[in-house]
């Protein structure tokens, strides 16, 4: 039997537990009713998505007409955790009476847990020449700008020229986001690069549940690498990486709704 020394292991419980380790000094507990990060040495609370959705959904429910019912269901995945890097993938549910059709979103989000909760952008880790020769290889963008005159010469150019062009991916028509640098989390490393997913979002309501992703290669910047070393090894954090599967194919599944008879959220 193989031994592998682990500062992070897998747990699949009856408690509903799915993963816990430590991360660039925080311990990290992700279960199917919560993803929480907490300081290792104070236990200061630095995330949790049960707390998010909850201040979410009071939000929502104040701008909501009482007479009509909704229900909403979030969805959190850990996909990495790179030093005090935590990359999650949400999903949001969101269905009314009347309404037609239900509407699901999705996003990638890297929270700095330093930061309480703010979310990072990928130009604020890596270097926004490397981000834009990155996103120009990404074969799906080079596909999308074949009928471009003049190639983009910066990525505020390449943003400019991907805005409301459509990503084929199979039979369904993907967008860019205008908000796409905070929408990423950091994937798996390819040797002194970071392999970085971008979310796509479906332009049909038919495709609404379809999944799309850029995948960019970047450079590691120095201060990273240290802790990228320690998530491929998982000695420190955890990256989803070759066939030893790290991480549960699971969710985190929170509900809300206003209907009388749900309940308090």
């Amino acid at each position: 039997m193989r031994t592998l020394a682990l500062a992070a292991f897998l747990l699949l419980t009856a408690d509903g537990r799915l993963w816990s380790g430590e991360s660039g000094g925080y311990a990290i507990d992700w279960s199917t009713s919560d993803l929480r990060a907490a300081s290792a040495a104070t236990g200061a609370s630095a995330f949790t998505a049960a707390g998010r959705a909850q201040l979410d959904w009071e939000q929502l429910r104040r701008g909501m007409d009482p007479n009509i019912g909704c229900d909403v269901q979030r969805r959190y995945r850990l996909v990495s955790a790179v030093g005090e890097l935590l990359g999650v993938e949400e999903t949001q549910y969101f269905s009314c009476t009347g309404t037609a059709h239900p509407s699901l979103e999705r996003h990638l989000r890297t929270y700095p847990l330093s930061r309480n909760g703010a979310v990072a952008e990928v130009t604020s880790l890596f270097g926004e020449r490397e981000v834009f020769e990155a996103l120009s290889a990404d074969p799906l963008v080079r596909k999308a700008l074949r009928e471009e005159h003049r190639a983009p010469s910066s990525l505020a150019e390449l943003e400019a020229a991907l805005a409301g062009r459509s990503f084929k991916v199979g039979r369904c028509p993907f967008v860019l986001r205008k908000d796409w640098r905070a929408d990423f989390v950091l994937h798996h490393a390819e040797g002194q690069r970071a392999a970085v997913r971008v979310a796509l979002f479906p332009d049909m309501t038919v495709c609404q549940g379809k999944i799309a992703d850029l995948g960019l290669l970047l450079p590691v910047p120095p201060a990273l690498r240290p802790a990228f070393e320690a998530a491929a090894v998982r000695r420190s954090g955890v990256l989803p990486i070759g066939s030893e599967k790290a991480l549960p194919d699971a969710q985190t599944m929170l509900d809300f709704s206003n209907r009388p008879d749900a309940g308090a959220p």
